[in-house]
């Protein structure tokens, strides 16, 4: 049970991103697991649903094309009207539900996320309780379904623009957990992003240098961990909306790694 709630932690720590505004855009990775939870991406025009791959890359006749499934294979990911998502599924290399990892249904009105329904193996394991103001999310609490015992909460701050510059977990008797800042653009594009522990040390550093779409086309990580830097260059292609659709990371100009995603849209 205590891994159980040490992994429901982590996976509120990185959920839901909180300001939405009408009709501009959709922000991928409201909810642990659905993609980039630490990286905040703003997709145009009203999304329906997203299907992310990865895999590695390989060159062949000059091109950067699929190689294996990369480690994380993929995910499905489902979206209201206003944006909201309605739901996540992890996949494995076979394009099925990916068992040991969370499934997540929402029940969701709008632009608000009532509860997060939290699956293992088609089991119900967790819930949500989420607090609102405006449409800015200030609060998760995440309870055990078996005995609706909290687990712990995590609590978001905002800029003047609706920005989340920052999340903070708690445990169950509001301790400090580890908290994650976040610096954006003039534009309101994430530009870098901070990780630290419980004690407050740094034990990551990502810094972006953004193109005109607000993609990161330079990506600079510090692990304080494991005292590793990594610094990767990132290329796209985009579909008519200006969203990607095919991205690949390079280190000393080899590809690395790519993903492809599939995006369908209400309108």
């Amino acid at each position: 049970m205590k891994k159980l709630i040490y992994l429901l932690l982590v996976a509120i720590a990185i959920s839901v991103y909180g300001c939405r505004k009408t009709g501009d855009y959709v922000l991928v990775g409201q909810l642990a697991y659905t993609g980039r939870h630490n990286f905040p991406e703003k997709l145009n025009g009203k999304v329906q649903e997203i299907r992310w791959n990865a895999f590695w890359a390989k060159e062949e006749n000059g091109k950067v094309v699929r190689g294996d499934i990369y480690i994380n294979p993929g995910i499905i990911q489902k979206y209201n009207s206003s944006g909201t998502i309605l739901s996540f599924v992890p996949l494995d290399a076979e394009g099925k539900t990916r068992q040991g990892w969370w499934s997540v249904e929402v029940e969701a009105e709008g632009k608000i996320i009532n509860k997060a329904l939290y699956y293992l193996n088609d089991t119900l394991r967790g819930y949500t309780k989420n607090t609102y103001t405006g449409n800015n999310l200030t609060e998760v609490k995440f309870f055990d379904s078996e005995n609706d015992t909290l687990m712990g909460s995590v609590v978001y701050n905002y800029d003047q623009n609706g920005n989340r510059i920052k999340w903070q977990a708690f445990t169950p008797k509001n301790e400090p957990r580890n908290y994650v800042e976040f610096s954006y653009s003039s534009e309101g594009f994430n530009e870098q992003m901070k990780q630290y522990s419980a004690q407050g040390e740094m034990t990551h550093l990502y810094d972006y240098i953004l193109n005109d779409k607000g993609n990161k086309i330079s990506e600079h990580h510090e692990d304080f961990v494991n005292d590793t830097i990594i610094d990767a260059e990132i290329k796209y292609e985009y579909d008519n909306k200006g969203n990607w659709i095919k991205r690949v990371f390079y280190q000393d100009n080899k590809p690395i790694y790519l993903s492809e995603r599939e995006i369908k849209y209400y309108e």
